[in-house]
């Protein structure tokens, strides 16, 4: 896979290196590109091969036994805990050793699930780059690269479900997104007026857009986080040059005071863009908070800090605040507050804050439940809770599950025992 992924590259790169069409690289970057798809295209033959054969446990995902809540591999509500008590039937693989198989099975589907999935989102990639080569300096290239990229991506993860899909039509979708922002706002000629508030506002409806429409998928938190990290990078990349802009006027500036002739230029110009830049940037951290308290999903925390890390700084340089000691007081104060009651309510402080004790007037403090065993316990049993775990809680071994570490929750019931062998 990486070899014809660097051919598709090597073909992008030099098909019209001198401004024509290069068939013979042209041609090697199809034929890598076919390459992928027919690879991903054999894992969903054999995935059904195998399906067909030893029963549709063994195939692509379908949708057997309990349903599996949104946005929850586990079967597990949206936010609740991994060693909670859940009503209900727990869903599980419906092969395996939840069924009497073996870790070993659990690899082979796991192996035809990437055999489709990796090749089949790089050949996505690969299709829009040969897409951009064919069209070249086209009106529409990287509106039909992108979609072309989204289409794929779209059809591989209707078959697998699998994650890299979803990375793939994400990045095809912001590429048409941009195109489009750039002809509605005209962002590549504005010349010497250059202004950060639209794109920003633009990059915000992306990712507002994008996380809610993936919110229904299974996949909700992995869509959020990826056009998350598109929009951190997309705001770093404004305020900074916006910085450097800033930084570049106030030197001119003061090389211009010699001459009287020349008037100074206005090098707070940029003030009102950096504040909705920072507005803008605080509601989608309010909103990254949220989702990661619905969804548990470490992912989103991290944007929250990598964009207060990153904007942040750069916007008090393009307002050339003359005290930045008071902003990181005020920053850590309140950052210091917060994290102080998040840890009291963790904890079950004073006041009330246990979290199993309600809003007030609950016991001061409360056991947190167990912590999960490690993946590499073979001693534990292979089905029901172990000793002092909720009747629904724990983790089996290591590659008996769906999940990309292998870990899977373990059935109420034991598995059917296999059939006696014929008597002699």
């Amino acid at each position: 896979m990486a070899l014809l992924s660097t051919a598709v590259v090597l073909s992008t790169l030099y098909s019209r290196f001198d401004g024509e069409l290069d068939w013979s690289n042209y041609v090697v970057g199809l034929l890598a590109t076919l390459g992928l798809l027919g690879v991903a295209a054999l894992g969903v033959v054999t995935s059904r091969a195998g399906a067909a054969t030893t029963g549709p446990g063994t195939g692509l995902p379908v949708a057997t036994g309990a349903s599996a809540a949104p946005g929850s591999a586990h079967g597990r509500p949206v936010g609740a805990s991994p060693t909670s008590p859940m009503p209900g039937p727990v869903a599980v693989p419906a092969s395996g050793a939840a069924s009497g198989g073996t870790a070993g099975g659990a690899d082979d589907r796991r192996d035809r699930h990437d055999l489709v999935s990796w090749p089949g989102a790089f050949g996505a990639l690969a299709v829009a780059l040969m897409v951009g080569v064919a069209l070249d300096d086209s009106d529409a290239t990287l509106y039909l690269a992108g979609l072309a990229a989204v289409l794929v991506a779209a059809g591989g993860y209707v078959l697998t479900r699998r994650a890299p899909f979803v990375v793939v039509a994400v990045l095809g979708l912001f590429v048409v997104y941009g195109q489009l922002v750039d002809d509605v706002l005209g962002t590549s000629d504005s010349g010497d007026d250059l202004g950060a508030v639209g794109p920003a506002v633009a990059l915000l409806l992306f990712a507002v857009l994008v996380t809610a429409g993936g919110w229904l998928l299974p996949t909700r938190a992995l869509s959020g986080v990826v056009v998350g990290a598109l929009t951190v990078a997309g705001y770093a990349t404004l305020t900074g040059v916006l910085a450097v802009t800033g930084l570049f006027a106030r030197a001119m500036a003061g090389f211009s005071l010699d001459d009287q002739g020349r008037p100074v230029p206005r090098v707070d110009r940029f003030d009102d863009d950096a504040w909705v830049v920072l507005v803008l940037a605080l509601l989608l951290m309010l909103g990254w908070s949220a989702c990661a308290a619905l969804t548990r999903h470490v992912g989103f925390r991290v944007l929250v800090v990598a964009m207060a890390v990153t904007v942040t700084p750069l916007a008090t340089i393009v307002l050339a605040v003359e005290h930045p000691t008071w902003w990181g007081v005020v920053l850590g104060a309140l950052g210091g507050a917060l994290l102080v009651l998040v840890v009291l309510r963790a904890l079950g402080g004073p006041g009330g804050l246990a979290r199993a004790g309600g809003r007030g007037g609950g016991p001061a403090s409360q056991p947190l439940p167990p912590l999960p065993p490690a993946y590499a316990d073979q001693a534990r049993p292979a089905w029901g809770p172990a000793p002092g775990e909720p009747p629904s809680g724990g983790w089996g071994p290591p590659g008996t599950g769906p999940e990309p570490d292998g870990t899977r929750i373990r059935p109420t019931t034991p598995p059917p025992a296999p059939p006696a062998p014929p008597a002699q």
